[in-house]
C-alpha cells in the first residue's frame, strides 16, 4: 500500500498529471492511418503486423484442426453432427442470444484449473480420446493461461512501479523505449543520449547510416563530428536538431542534402560547433539565436535554406569564421559586417536581401559570390585578382560598381 502511495505521489510530482503516465510514449508506433500502418517499414511495426496476421489466422487453423480430427477420428455420423452442431453455435450465438465467450475457447471459470490432472491424462492418450472431452481438457488449459497471464501482468506491473521508485536496480532497456529509439536517426540520438559509453551508439548508427561518418573525441569519449555521406541522406528524415542539442561534445555537423531534416536552429544554440553544413534542408529560425555565441565556428554553410532569417551583423563576432554560404536564405543586413572578419576566406551571398558598399569586404577573401544581391560601391583591390580568376562573381546583381579612382588614372 506504500510503495504505491509513493508511485502514485512521485508522478504527480513529476508533472504529469495523470495517474496513468507512465504509459507516455508506449504508443509510440500507432499510425495515424490505415495506409501509413500498411506502409511503415519499421521493425517494431512489421512485428505488429505479424503478429495480427497471426492472431487473425489462428482461429482458421485451429478450426480446421478440430474438423479434420473429427473426420479422422472415424467416429459416427451423430458425433460428426454433433461438431457441426457446435461449431456453428459457437460461430453464430451472438445473433440470437446474448453474446458470451465460449468456455472451449476461453474460460473464466477458474475452478476447472483443479482438473488439469485429467486433462493431461487425456492429452497422453490423443487419438483415443473423444472430441468433446478433448475440448473440456482445453477449458482448463484456457483457464491455466488465464491465472498465467494475470500473474504475469502482475508481476510486470511490480517490477515497473519498483523500478520507477529507484528500489530495484534496472540495466535493461525498455523493449518499448528500444523499438521506439529505432524509429529514426533523431531517436537513435535521443535514445543513447544518456549512455555512459558511445559504442553502443556509434553501433547503432552504423546500422542506420552505414556510409557516414561518426567521430568519438579520444579524451573525452564524446561524439564529436556527425557527417552524412550522400548515400545515406534519403534515411535522415525528422527533428535532428533537437536530437543534436543533446551531445554538447559535438564539434561539426554535416547534414548537407538532408531535405527531410525538420527544425528550429535555435535547437543547436547550446552547442560548441566549429562546422555546420545544413544546405538544402527544411530547417527554419533566426541566425543570431542559433549561431550568435559560437566564437570557434568556422565554417557555415545555410545554402537554400530558405526560412532561415536574421541579420548577418552577428558575424561581427565570430572571428574564427572562415567559409559563410548564405546563398538562397531569408537573412538581410549589410556586407560591411564582415569587414574586421580576418580569416573569412569563402562567402556566399548570392540571391539574398544582403546589400552595403562592397568596398568593405575583408582583404582575406579567396573567393566571394554576391550575385542578385544588393551590393553596391566601389570595388576594393582584392577583388581585381579573384575576377580575374573567376572567383568574383556579381551577374544580376544591379549595383552600380565603381572603379578606385588610381584604377581610372
Amino acid at each position: 500500500k506504500q510503495v504505491a502511495l509513493r508511485f502514485l505521489t512521485k508522478i504527480a510530482e513529476s508533472g504529469f498529471g495523470n495517474p496513468l503516465a507512465f504509459f507516455n510514449g508506449a504508443f509510440w508506433w500507432l499510425p495515424e492511418s490505415f495506409e501509413e500502418f500498411v506502409l511503415d517499414s519499421t521493425t517494431f511495426v512489421m512485428i505488429v503486423k505479424l503478429s495480427c496476421s497471426i492472431l487473425i489466422v489462428s482461429p482458421v487453423i485451429i478450426f480446421g484442426t478440430i474438423a479434420l480430427f473429427y473426420s479422422y477420428q472415424g467416429r459416427g455420423l451423430e458425433a460428426f453432427v454433433e461438431m457441426i452442431n457446435l461449431t456453428y453455435e459457437l460461430a453464430f450465438h451472438g445473433f440470437v442470444r446474448q453474446f458470451r465467450i465460449p468456455t472451449v475457447l476461453f474460460s473464466f471459470n477458474l475452478s476447472v484449473v483443479l482438473n488439469w490432472e485429467e486433462a493431461l491424462r487425456a492429452l497422453a492418450d490423443f487419438t483415443s480420446v473423444p472430441p468433446m472431452e478433448m475440448l473440456r481438457g482445453s477449458e482448463v488449459f484456457s483457464a491455466i493461461s488465464l491465472v498465467s497471464a494475470f500473474m504475469k501482468v502482475g508481476a510486470s506491473g511490480a517490477a515497473s512501479m519498483l523500478a520507477y521508485l529507484g528500489m530495484i536496480e534496472n540495466k535493461n532497456k525498455k523493449v518499448g523505449d528500444l523499438a521506439a529509439g529505432d524509429k529514426d536517426v533523431p531517436a537513435v540520438l535521443s535514445f543513447h543520449a544518456n549512455d555512459t559509453s558511445t559504442s553502443e551508439l556509434i553501433s547503432h548508427l552504423a546500422r542506420k547510416l552505414p556510409e557516414s561518418t561518426f567521430l568519438i573525441n579520444t579524451e573525452t569519449g564524446f561524439l564529436q563530428e556527425f557527417d552524412v555521406h550522400e548515400e545515406d541522406r534519403i534515411n535522415v528524415t525528422g527533428s535532428l536538431l533537437a536530437s543534436f542539442a543533446l551531445y554538447r561534445g559535438l564539434r561539426k555537423v554535416d547534414i548537407s542534402g538532408c531535405e527531410s531534416v525538420l527544425g528550429d536552429i535555435k535547437a543547436i544554440s547550446t552547442l560548441n560547433l566549429n562546422c555546420f553544413n545544413a544546405c538544402g534542408g527544411s530547417i527554419h529560425g533566426d541566425i543570431f539565436d542559433a549561431f550568435g555565441h559560437m566564437k570557434h565556428l568556422a565554417i557555415l554553410d545555410l545554402q537554400d535554406c530558405d526560412q532561415v532569417t536574421g541579420d548577418v551583423h552577428i558575424f561581427e563576432h565570430l572571428p574564427a569564421l572562415n567559409s559563410l554560404n548564405l546563398e538562397r536564405t531569408g537573412c538581410t543586413g549589410n556586407i560591411e559586417s564582415f569587414e574586421n572578419s580576418r580569416l573569412l576566406k569563402v562567402l556566399d551571398l548570392t540571391e539574398t536581401a544582403i546589400g552595403g558598399d562592397i568596398n568593405r569586404v575583408p582583404a582575406s577573401l579567396e573567393s566571394l559570390e554576391v550575385e542578385d544581391s544588393k551590393c553596391t560601391g566601389t570595388l576594393p583591390g582584392v577583388l581585381f585578382g579573384l575576377i580575374s580568376e573567376g572567383k568574383a562573381l556579381f551577374q544580376g546583381c544591379n549595383g552600380p560598381f565603381n572603379l578606385p579612382e588610381n584604377e581610372l588614372s
